[in-house]
């Protein structure tokens, strides 16, 4: 389960996830998640023995009161797991280099550095430099044209955790945002073999997100992600995620539909099951007509891209 700790973001990605819900939260005031709800929810992964939880945005750390809510969840023994863009406040940064890096993961997603200007790139600078061995990044790839290599000499520079979880931007049902469109997936998919060699040559690791396409890749291709350590995710599962008044939804893609409160279950297992049969009439569709008659399909191995877009596809939500 992930924690929309706050809708306010200091970035704005042309293919942000959560745009659809800062969108709503400026009309609904619900910006920040209260102390109170994240109790709720601390109560709630305990009583389903969940030990880890995201904490996502917006951008989390502008949360006033970030500090304590880590802190809340640090004290519950759940270890949290901090998505964030890196342009951190100081004081929270300082916070975070007081964690012990076994309690503690965080995600930075880090864009090409020449789109951020000089303060951000000395933000980045001191967030890399104090967490280091407590930070993995991330990329999303939203063009075809796509080069994370710029990663690689970060990840040494800063002594980083060798490892990069790569993701692909998908359409948000109801909202406009760039993503990344099933033509581009095969051009898109060699591009990222060669990144995986060089991650391997580095030895670091490359973990897929999740929305990737199997049939994208060659067989050949799919044998050098294996060799290389690669970590590939072609399937879609809930991920669950809790906005800051406590409505529970299945994913940021498609967090238009089957909206339910947290108080309307009573363990993790339970909403993970109401999302599974929510989706199951659609799963099997897939993204493109021969997707239907795939036996990776059948056999679970690929969902054939995201849910959202097999959703819009059909029409259900554009």
């Amino acid at each position: 389960m992930n924690i929309l700790l706050t809708t306010v973001c200091n970035r704005k990605c042309a293919y942000c996830f959560a745009a659809d819900k800062i969108s709503s939260s400026l009309h609904s005031g619900h910006k920040f998640m209260p102390l109170d709800n994240v109790k709720k929810v601390v109560t709630f992964l305990q009583k389903s023995k969940i030990k880890e939880i995201g904490i996502i945005g917006g951008e989390p750390t502008l949360h006033p009161k970030f500090i304590s809510a880590v802190k809340l969840i640090l004290n519950s023994g759940i270890k949290p797991r901090l998505f964030t863009n890196g342009l951190i406040p100081f004081k929270h940064i300082e916070f975070l280099s007081s964690v012990d890096k076994d309690n503690c993961d965080i995600l930075v997603n880090l864009h090409p550095l020449p789109s951020y200007n000089r303060s951000e790139k000395q933000k980045l600078t001191k967030v890399l430099l104090s967490l280091n061995d407590k930070v993995s990044l991330g990329f999303t790839i939203y063009e075809k044209n796509f080069s994370a290599s710029f990663m690689l000499p970060i990840i040494e520079k800063y002594n980083l955790k060798k490892a990069i979880r790569i993701s692909q931007a998908h359409r948000l049902l109801g909202f406009s945002n760039r993503y990344l469109p099933l033509s581009d997936r095969r051009f898109v998919a060699k591009r990222i073999v060669n990144f995986a060699k060089e991650c391997d040559q580095k030895d670091i690791v490359l973990n897929f997100d999740c929305g990737f396409t199997l049939c994208s890749f060659s067989a050949e291709e799919l044998g050098m992600l294996r060799l290389y350590g690669a970590t590939t995710n072609m399937y879609c599962n809930p991920v669950i995620d809790v906005s800051p008044d406590l409505t529970v939804f299945r994913c940021f893609a498609t967090s238009k539909i089957w909206n339910k409160k947290l108080s309307d279950f009573d363990n993790l297992k339970q909403i993970y099951d109401y999302y599974q049969e929510k989706a199951l009439r659609f799963a099997r569709l897939g993204n493109k007509g021969k997707c239907l008659h795939c036996k990776y399909m059948k056999r679970l191995q690929c969902a054939g891209g995201c849910l959202s877009s097999t959703l819009s596809n059909l029409g259900i939500v554009k």
